[in-house]
């Protein structure tokens, strides 16, 4: 964890070893009734391969964020329910 701001933000560095660094984050921001949350991925791509791999992260790790964040939501709401009663 690089930087963890409550309530807004939570960012990490990840370590991949030879293949190099990336970042992901955590950003979230009020809206009606609930928090937005958007979960990035950054990371430096140099030469032609890397260019062509950095094209498909979104196919190899995509459905994981989507899991993630569902499951987040799910965690939340149910957090929700507990603290409201509900």
């Amino acid at each position: 964890i690089t930087e963890a701001v409550a309530n807004q933000k939570v960012s990490t560095e990840l370590d991949f070893g030879p293949m190099g660094k990336a970042q992901a984050s955590l950003d979230l921001s009020p809206v009606d009734g609930g928090t937005l949350v958007k979960w990035g991925f950054r990371s430096e791509v140099n030469g032609i391969m890397e260019r062509w791999m950095s094209l498909m992260f979104d196919k190899w790790i995509g459905a994981d964020y989507v899991k993630g964040l569902n499951q987040l939501k799910a965690l939340a709401e149910k957090e929700a329910a507990t603290t409201t009663g509900g």
